[in-house]
């Protein structure tokens, strides 16, 4: 509480945080809405919430998150606690959200699920659910070169983090992008051949 109630005087002139008889604690002259208690909330609404609303839960949770708490006092062990649940409060809304607008089946929202499964992954890579919802929605922006950059490089972390594999839905989708993407390639290959051979054959003579 001392070095929170420091940084705070630094970055405002207002005493959020007062002493009490030896005690810190918020100044009870203001009103305060804290984002990780809000958080929490939220999260508790949704387990009581039908699939019909869980959506717009999940999406002002992520309204709310704004990344690591404090990261200026990170190496304190009480924000490191606030941070991780917030992080996975977070990370579960993520999936969610992109879960659910993946299932209406439109590029609209696929591009949305996109955005989001995309900054989840950012914060934290190592998240499997966060990453399968990643290639989902590439799927369905049938994005087949990014998956097929994509793949080789999230693999690679996970077996070099956790010496495991992504699931197997992953891997039918790297194949969907190749098969697609590999003929492409063969063809635009085949053709440049194609187009040299009949440059040298049919160069014309000297004088022509």
């Amino acid at each position: 509480a001392y070095s929170l109630r420091k940084w705070l005087q630094v970055h405002s002139d207002f005493h959020f945080i007062v002493v009490n008889e030896k005690n810190y604690q918020l100044n009870p002259d203001i009103r305060l809405e804290i984002d990780f208690h809000r958080m929490a909330e939220l999260a508790c609404e949704l387990e009581q919430t039908p699939d019909a609303g869980r959506l717009e839960l999940c999406f002002a949770m992520l309204q709310l998150y704004q990344g690591d708490f404090l990261p200026e006092l990170s190496s304190r062990s009480w924000t490191a606690a606030f941070s991780d649940q917030a992080r996975k409060t977070y990370l579960m809304a993520a999936n969610l959200a992109a879960e659910y607008l993946l299932e209406r089946q439109n590029r609209a929202d696929a591009a949305k699920a996109l955005e989001i499964a995309n900054r989840a992954t950012l914060v934290e890579p190592y998240n499997q659910r966060a990453q399968v919802n990643l290639f989902r929605a590439m799927r369905a922006l049938e994005m087949k070169s990014a998956v097929v950059r994509q793949y080789p490089i999230v693999t690679d972390l996970f077996f070099n983090r956790t010496g495991t594999a992504l699931p197997g839905e992953v891997l039918s989708i790297y194949q969907w992008a190749m098969d697609t993407t590999g003929h492409a390639m063969e063809d635009m290959l085949r053709i440049r051949q194609d187009l040299n051979a009949v440059s040298k054959n049919d160069r014309p003579g000297q004088g022509a």
